[in-house]
């Protein structure tokens, strides 16, 4: 059996799911207390907040599509051979139209996201899809722009600590990733990568963490509309705030936690 590029990457992360699942498993969801319950938000300065990635996951050029055509069909044990070469040369592809599409996409991104990123959104989301589901108040906690995770967990600890906060959600967000996306090349994807920390804040102890992983919630277009998307202020930023929304909602129904009534 032949074994395209996502049916690979699925099957490893369905396994690291499972093994996850397994190794995280409670017999009942952490109940949080109705004391103060806060959410703060941890991203890098605003500098180091824009990447622009290669994507070998789900964007695809026409060398692979090529083989597939030349030899009818999966390309069985000899497409193990050629996989890496075919990789190599898609993803070499897929960044070349994404450069195309926009020229100096690499000098301009960082203020791209700068303009249309905003942590901010992403903490109102987040409060607002937990509050759906609580009539404790969930709060505002700090938004801390920071590249050091470990040192920023613990101040905004200690700040909910100051605030009296009971249990803290914390969002870290590593980076807003601009790649290319598609069969064909022919797209662009742009996603905040997130990982959501549930602390209870007296004894700065750690309960939950949990990563969206694969698929994330992300936005997406053609690469003839991505100047006018990047160009235009608030268009992306409008886009991106829907994808903050249904990231919470997976964390809210898949993570084992539940809040007060």
């Amino acid at each position: 059996m032949g074994w395209t590029r996502p049916a690979i990457f699925a099957v490893c992360v369905g396994a690291l799911a499972t093994l996850a699942a397994c190794a995280t498993s409670r017999s009942a969801p952490y109940l949080l207390s109705p004391d103060g319950i806060g959410v703060a938000i941890l991203t890098p300065p605003h500098a180091d907040t824009a990447v622009v990635t290669s994507n070998w996951v789900d964007a695809e050029g026409s060398t692979i599509a090529g083989m597939r055509k030349t030899f009818g069909g999966p390309l069985g044990s000899l497409g193990l051979l050629l996989e890496p070469f075919a990789l190599a040369s898609d993803t070499a592809e897929c960044d070349q139209k994404l450069r195309a599409a926009y020229p100096d996409l690499a000098e301009k991104a960082s203020g791209i996201v700068e303009r249309e990123f905003f942590a901010a959104d992403v903490q109102d989301q987040f409060i607002a899809v937990l509050q759906r589901s609580t009539s404790i108040p969930i709060t505002r906690e700090e938004i801390l722009f920071d590249n050091a995770a470990a040192d920023g967990e613990r101040q905004l600890l200690a700040t909910a600590s100051e605030h009296a906060r009971g249990h803290l959600f914390v969002v870290e967000i590593s980076n807003v990733s601009i790649q290319p996306f598609g069969k064909g090349c022919d797209a662009w994807k742009v996603w905040a990568r997130m990982r959501i920390q549930l602390w209870r804040v007296a004894d700065r102890k750690l309960l939950l963490s949990y990563s969206p992983g694969y698929p994330q919630p992300f936005v997406t277009g053609s690469l003839s509309e991505v100047k006018s998307v990047f160009d235009e202020p608030g268009v992306l930023r409008s886009r991106l705030i829907p994808t903050y929304e249904a990231t919470a909602n997976m964390f809210l129904y898949r993570a084992l936690f539940q809040l007060p009534p």
